[in-house]
């Protein structure tokens, strides 16, 4: 019986085993699986890149482990952020990043600092203005109005109140008021905000004061609220008249961010726990960009003819890829005297053409004059290393 089992399980290994080495050694996706037409047009060159050749792609694109727990952010290109800052201590901020392209990738940061000094940093990464579902440029909804009410009668130099409310989106703030529905007196804050208050002052003792509340957004809908009634005959002594105020001691923190397009623009709307300062920085991150500084193709580069998908964070880009990694076997105290990188071309006189790639921002890297895969020249030089390639950029050389 038990030789009978054992010929019977040793049958299913020979029959199964194959099936299961198959489906255990199966291959992730290949990185040439997606970039053949680069590595197709890069194969033939007469000196090849070893890595590429090898077809070790990883080697040189993606992060050593170290890199990656490190962060390795992108916020080492060589590239400078845009920044936008609002220097008033607020609890929200309505912000717009300009001169956007809608397909291209950004990282941003939100810097929140206190009165105390507290300061937090809030990353998003990998924003795409394109998918942001919030666009309101052609938005003709006006904001919804609610939970209006004011706070106590109170006297300091004068005697005020303040009216509270809320909007559903960021949007202005004014109060109309007087003693009859015909108001006369009106106060007005044009902050982009969704939790409202403004302060009533040098009202009358021992009135009955109607007043409504106007919001309006960014696209200017504007919302007008229905009639409301206090009274100023009871005065409440040692209250605050904003009665929303942090608590004492609150530690500072982002309570929302949220993005909306508008137009050309990327709107950015921040709420912090307690009144804050806030400066925005961003900058661009384009792996289409970064391609075509590896294969001069501004062509669609998948076998399938489908839009490449980006890549996941822990690739190298910018400057990391261009310079960084080019120096870990070349180093500057080896390499010797070779043509500055990480700057701008400076002058009337100096031009780069087009098949001399740089990085956004017209940054000159390694890559600019040699082709990381290979060439059909030396040193994988775009260009005949002499007076030919400097003559490219530079007039009368």
């Amino acid at each position: 019986m038990r030789i009978f089992l054992l010929c019977n399980i040793i049958a299913w290994a020979l029959s199964c085993g194959p099936l299961v080495l198959a489906f255990g050694m199966r291959k992730e996706k290949s990185c040439i699986s997606c970039h053949e037409k680069t590595y197709k047009k890069d194969a033939n060159l007469s000196y090849l890149h070893t890595s590429f050749q090898d077809k070790k792609c990883e080697k040189c694109h993606v992060k050593t482990k170290g890199a990656q727990e490190s962060g390795g952010s992108r916020w080492d290109i060589l590239v400078k952020p845009e920044i936008v800052s609002r220097p008033d201590y607020l609890a929200e901020h309505t912000l717009l990043l300009q001169g956007l392209d809608r397909g291209a990738v950004y990282d941003i940061n939100i810097i929140s600092r206190d009165m105390s000094g507290d300061q937090v940093i809030t990353e998003l990464r990998d924003v795409i203005p394109l998918k942001v579902s919030n666009v309101k440029t052609e938005d003709q909804i006006p904001p919804v109005i609610s939970a209006v009410k004011n706070g106590p009668v109170i006297k300091k130099n004068f005697l005020e109140t303040t009216i509270f409310w809320d909007t559903d989106e960021p949007a202005t703030g004014g109060v109309e008021y007087g003693l009859s529905t015909k108001y006369g007196s009106h106060a007005v804050d044009d902050t982009l905000k969704r939790h409202h208050e403004i302060t009533l002052s040098g009202l009358e003792q021992g009135k009955g004061y109607h007043y409504r509340v106007i919001s309006q957004d960014i696209r200017r809908n504007q919302s007008i609220s229905e009639d409301f009634v206090f009274n100023t005959s009871k005065i409440f002594p040692g209250f605050s008249a904003n009665t929303r105020k942090t608590v004492q001691g609150a530690k500072l923190a982002l309570k929302r961010s949220d993005l909306f397009v508008l137009g050309t623009e990327l709107g950015l709307h921040i709420e912090t726990t307690k009144p804050a300062t806030v400066t925005v920085e961003y900058i661009k991150v384009k792996d289409a960009d970064i391609s075509r500084l590896l294969s001069d193709s501004g062509q669609d580069d998948s076998s399938s003819g489908e839009k490449r998908k980006l890549h996941k964070p822990g690739f190298r880009v910018g400057k990391e890829l261009c310079i960084d990694l080019c120096y870990e076997c070349h180093p500057p105290d080896v390499l010797g005297v070779s043509h500055p990188v990480g700057v701008s071309p400076k002058g009337g006189g100096t031009k780069v053409p087009e098949d001399l790639p740089m990085l956004e921002g017209a940054i000159i890297t390694c890559v600019t004059c040699h082709n990381g895969h290979g060439g059909n020249l030396r040193y994988f030089a775009r260009k005949r290393v002499s007076r030919e390639i400097c003559n490219s950029c530079h007039d009368s050389y």
